[in-house]
């Protein structure tokens, strides 16, 4: 009777852990933890003011594990667009780490009525299992008003203040070189990752493909194509996609990053080889490929430069 009843307990233990076991398993998010905001800094404004709108990207958990592509600009009706900025907040929240990417818009308006703000999507991938998954902002309209004329006033304290301070400046700088003893600086050799080279590259591609969206594809698959064979010694031009996922294998990258950059690389050769039109689509799609690629080899060099 004993032995059957540390049988039994024995037994019940086993379906417990595998209950939960199960239950954990089944928390597993399969986007991740991403969730998007957008506002306002108001709903009315003159036609001489300038119109505030932020989009904030709040990721939970390990940053590593996504891959995420900037946004394009949102499309427009009655307003311009002036100036960008973008920012990174990282918070620790019930023991989690909390990333808020913050992307920051500046538009003026057109003319006096109504101006609208159209939603615009925000691609990432969640790199653990290559889901890929886009979020959408909310549409807004902003009331433009008459312009506010503001009487100027010549502000003679701050001016003399201003003068003053540039001239104690330029003595104390002209002391402090008179003093300085000249010595030939040593020269360091600065050595550019092929992360941190592309990544240059590619901020230059995404600012002008609002100009032109072809010609932002046509460099992205030759920044895609020098990176992979400055890190890896493979020239994708000479080898179809099976031939490139295998050769992605062998040097390491896991099945999710090799199914981006396949998939990239497809769709560059049907509009290079098949004239399939490019659309801004396709090349949020490429970005993003990119982008996963980066974020995995960057991810792979820090833990290497930590062993």
């Amino acid at each position: 009777m004993l032995v059957l009843t540390i049988f039994l307990i024995l037994i019940s233990s086993l379906v417990a852990e595998t209950t939960q076991d199960t239950i954990i398993a089944e928390k597993v998010p399969e986007w991740g933890n991403v969730r998007i905001e957008s506002f306002v800094a108001q709903d009315s404004i003159p036609q001489n003011d300038t119109l505030k709108f932020t989009v904030r990207l709040i990721i939970e958990g390990n940053i590593d594990d996504y891959a995420i592509a900037d946004p394009s600009t949102p499309k427009l009706s009655n307003l311009e667009l002036v100036g960008t900025s973008q920012g990174n907040l990282t918070e620790s929240s019930d023991g989690k780490t909390v990333l808020i990417k913050e992307y920051e818009y500046y538009f003026t308006p057109v003319s006096v009525g109504m101006a609208y703000i159209n939603p615009f999507r925000i691609n990432y991938v969640f790199v653990p299992n290559g889901n890929d998954r886009n979020l959408s902002t909310t549409r807004f309209e902003v009331k433009v008003s008459e312009a506010i004329i503001q009487e100027k006033e010549t502000n003679w304290g701050l001016i003399i203040g201003i003068v003053l301070l540039a001239s104690i400046i330029l003595v104390v700088v002209i002391i402090l070189f008179s003093k300085k003893k000249r010595t030939d600086p040593e020269v360091k050799e600065i050595v550019i990752s092929p992360e941190e080279k592309t990544r240059k590259l590619q901020k230059e591609i995404e600012q002008k493909a609002n100009q032109d969206p072809i010609k932002a594809i046509e460099g992205l698959s030759k920044l895609i194509n020098s990176f992979i064979k400055e890190k890896y010694d493979i020239d994708i031009a000479s080898i179809n996609n099976e031939e490139l996922a295998e050769m992605l294998a062998k040097k390491g990258l896991p099945g999710s990053v090799i199914k981006q950059v396949c998939s990239a690389n497809n769709q560059l050769n049907s509009i290079k080889f098949a004239g399939t039109p490019a659309s801004e689509d396709d090349f949020q799609n490429i970005t993003l490929a990119l982008e996963t690629l980066l974020v995995f080899c960057e991810k792979k060099n820090k833990e290497e430069n930590n062993e």
